[in-house]
């Protein structure tokens, strides 16, 4: 999905996402990538906006340890989850996320900013194994990993408390973290350690984030309100196109007229375009005839 490349930068460059969006721009219209270019414009504004938050708040001593980069993306135009999982956020990153809070706030007054941390991802260097390794993971592997920085090893019951998710989110993290190598279940399931002779061949590891049942379903529920809000946006131009050629239309012409222009993108059910022909009618772009309740007028 175009979104998490944008989130996670795996994109060749900006010039070249810039370049497809224009194509489908030309293709398919203005409505069909309006939101396709906001979410650029998102990802290059955030830019601008990471460099005045470091001009206010410096950070020099946590950025002499790690680098931050903050995503600010505009709600309801992105296809990703509106909910968080639920987590004790490590300590390490809560100054960054209080001053950013604070500098947020200052910038743009009445808004209201939701951290998804599910979607971010941090770069870890692994120094318990003999040769340094770089392991690309999620904020919850994140916490969990951090747990170890006193002890060797640590029980689930341990675990649920310094992180705060809950058991279904913990175990998933957790397999994936074992499923690599980073961490080794005891006899007793319930006690993990660090895996001391683990030696990847590759210094630089990306370990997999887990998919819990519910983000699918709602991504999917999502992704279909989305494209269905696009669809009738078009319908409406459709219908408006098609009328203001005509003037004067039937329910059943206009109904024949409007499938026949949308059928090289979808084919919209009679359903769709009587809900369009509602809207319309609603605001006024069109109105019934005063000689019969099944012919549309166009208003001028």
């Amino acid at each position: 999905m175009m979104a998490k490349r944008l989130i996670n930068k795996q994109f060749i460059s900006a010039d070249v996402e810039t370049q497809v969006v224009n194509k489908l721009r030309d293709a398919c219209g203005c409505d069909y990538t309006g939101k396709l270019m906001r979410m650029q414009r998102d990802i290059n504004s955030s830019q601008g906006m990471m460099d005045k938050f470091f001009e206010k708040f410096p950070l020099k001593q946590f950025r002499a340890k790690c680098d931050v980069f903050i995503n600010i993306l505009t709600s309801g135009v992105w296809p990703i989850p509106t909910f968080d999982i639920p987590m004790k956020l490590p300590v390490i990153l809560q100054p960054v996320i209080d001053n950013f809070n604070t500098f947020y706030h200052s910038e743009y007054s009445g808004r209201r900013l939701t951290w998804i941390f599910q979607l971010g991802s941090v770069d870890v260097r692994l120094s318990f194994v003999k040769r340094p390794v770089m392991a690309t993971m999620n904020a919850q592997q994140l916490a969990i990993c951090l747990a170890f920085s006193d002890t060797d090893t640590v029980s689930l019951s341990e675990m649920k408390e310094v992180t705060g998710m809950a058991d279904e989110y913990l175990e998933t993290n957790v397999d994936c973290l074992v499923s690599a190598g980073i961490l080794r279940r005891q006899e007793s399931a319930s006690i993990l350690s660090l895996n001391m002779e683990y030696a990847p061949k590759k210094p630089r590891i990306k370990i997999l984030a887990p998919v819990t049942k519910e983000q699918p379903q709602q991504e999917k529920e999502e992704t279909e309100k989305s494209t269905g809000d696009m669809r009738l946006v078009f319908l409406q131009a459709t219908v408006c196109r098609v009328m203001k050629a005509h003037l004067n239309m039937n329910h059943a012409t206009l109904v024949k007229a409007v499938k026949e222009q949308t059928q090289t993108r979808f084919i919209p059910n009679e359903v769709m375009i009587k809900k369009t022909i509602d809207v319309l009618l609603e605001k006024e772009y069109i109105r019934r005839s005063l000689t019969a309740q099944d012919v549309y007028e166009y208003i001028v």
